[in-house]
Parts: C-alpha cells; structure tokens; sequence
C-alpha cells in the first residue's frame, strides 16, 4: 500500500498554509508550460538578433576600422601585406563563427546518426536493443519491475534503520536521560499539564528513478517510450531523448548534446578570440 501523500507547509512571514500535492503538481505544469511557450517565441528572435550583431560587427571591421588602419599603415610600403593579413585573420574567425554556429543550430538531436550511435552504445554495454514493438513493450516491462525491486529494497533498507536507531535511541534514553529532554518534559508539563508527546521524524522523500541506476546502465524514456541510454535526458523542449544533454540554448534553439556538442565548444572558442582580437 503507497503511503499517503503529505502537504507541503509553506511559511510567508507570520502566515501558514498548505499546499496538495495535486494543486503543486498543476502549478508546475502550467509553468513548464509557459516557459516553453517563451521559449518557443523567443528562440527564433535571439536567433535573428545573433545574426544582426554578427552583421554589425563585420561591417563595423569593413567600414570604420580598416579604413583607420589604412590611414596609420598608409606611409609604410608594407601596408597591403598588413592589411591582407588583418582580412583574411577576420574572415577566417568569421567563417569559423558562423559554420560552427549554423551547425549547432540545425544539428538535430535524432534520427538516422543517433540511432546509429545509439546501437553503437548497446554495442558497448552488452544491451539488447529491441527492434519490434514487443520487445520495446517487454524492455519497459522489465525496467519498471527493477526499479520497483530496487525501491522496495531500499524502502526495506530504511526502514530496518530506522528501527534499529529508534531501539539504541530508546534504549539509551531510559538509561540515562538527557538534561535537555528532561528540561523539555518538564517545560511541557508546567505549560500544558501533561507529558510531552513523542516527536517524530519526517520520512524522506522518495528517490526518482535514475537515482537508483548505474552509471552505465540502461533506462526507459516514458515519455518517448523508448529505451534511455545512459547519460541521456529527454529534452521538454524539443520533445526528444538527447544524448549526453548538456543544456537547452535558447540563442542556439536547440538543445546542446552528444551530437552538436563540439559545434557548440567551437563557436564558443571563436567568439572568445574574435572578441580578444577586437580588444
């Protein structure tokens, strides 16, 4: 038998209420949901605005720096070496800017690479990766048993725990009581007239799933309905099981993982010395 669900007390200054697990859960919902509708809205725009500032500064080089260098290089008989050496330095950190931040835009997270890598994976691991739908079935059927196994073990665990330091706490408490328990009874006793009631200890949260899983074990996405490979995090945004996620960039409208991750590392280090450059 599940335990019963307990309200969550939240406290604003001197006022207290309680809030149901169904009534926060409903919260969440609506607020997942409408930080992605922002998301979806604002991704294009950020998009949009990278462009314009990436067009800004190359016609700011173009047109107000390599004009002044020209000026100040204008005397020397070298000044055609140094100005196509400052071009070609600057095309060559925009092309690089630009490839690699086309490219993690538009890498997609799935498809015919991932499901190749991901095969490669279960390759690696030892894992059967099911082709049909019954054993897709069959591989939810099994996780869903092990995760139940791995729960009731670790609930039994506890519990054994917990009784065994509610006996040495007892066992203790009536050989030799503590001043600050006696003091506390006492103060009880003076403001209410009777003996103080047992306190006692808030159980823990449950833990999630992937908390009870190895670092190279196999899952199941409920929400893509497939099997989850390790490392891997399905994606609110784009709907989709992300290798190796990292993060969603809302400037880059994807979700940087397995598969556009060294686009992301690369635009991030041309930026960087584009930027030095320009300082």
């Amino acid at each position: 038998m599940a335990p019963p669900q307990r309200r969550r007390v939240f406290r604003l200054g001197s006022w207290r209420f309680q809030v149901s697990p169904r009534l926060k859960d409903a919260a969440m919902t609506c607020a997942t949901t409408v930080a992605d509708t922002m998301i979806y809205v604002i991704g294009p725009i950020l998009i949009c605005f990278a462009m314009v500032i990436a067009g800004c500064l190359t016609y700011t080089f173009f047109y107000v720096m390599l004009p002044m260098m020209k000026k100040s290089w204008n005397e020397s008989p070298y000044w055609p070496l140094v100005m196509s050496m400052h071009v070609s330095y600057v095309l060559f950190i925009l092309t690089n800017v630009l490839f690699n931040y086309f490219l993690c835009v538009m890498t997609s997270n799935k498809g015919l690479v991932y499901e190749r890598v991901v095969r490669e994976i279960a390759d690696a691991t030892g894992f059967q990766y099911p082709e049909t739908l019954e054993e897709v079935a069959q591989c939810k059927q099994d996780f869903e048993d092990r995760m139940i196994l791995r729960m009731e073990r670790r609930r039994a665990r506890r519990v054994a725990a917990d009784e065994a330091s509610s006996s040495n706490s007892n066992q203790t408490t009536t050989a030799v009581p503590s001043v600050a328990a006696t003091s506390g009874n006492n103060m009880t006793q003076r403001r209410g007239g009777g003996t103080a009631a047992p306190t006692t200890s808030p159980t823990a949260p449950a833990p999630r799933g992937w908390m009870l899983m190895g670092a190279t074990e196999w899952g199941f996405c409920r929400y893509s309905n497939q099997p989850k490979p390790p490392r891997s995090h399905y994606d609110h945004v784009t709907k989709t099981l992300v290798l190796n996620m990292d993060h969603f960039c809302p400037w880059m409208f994807n979700t940087i993982g397995y598969l556009n991750y060294r686009y992301f590392v690369n635009f991030l280090i041309y930026v960087c010395i584009g930027m030095l450059y320009g300082a």
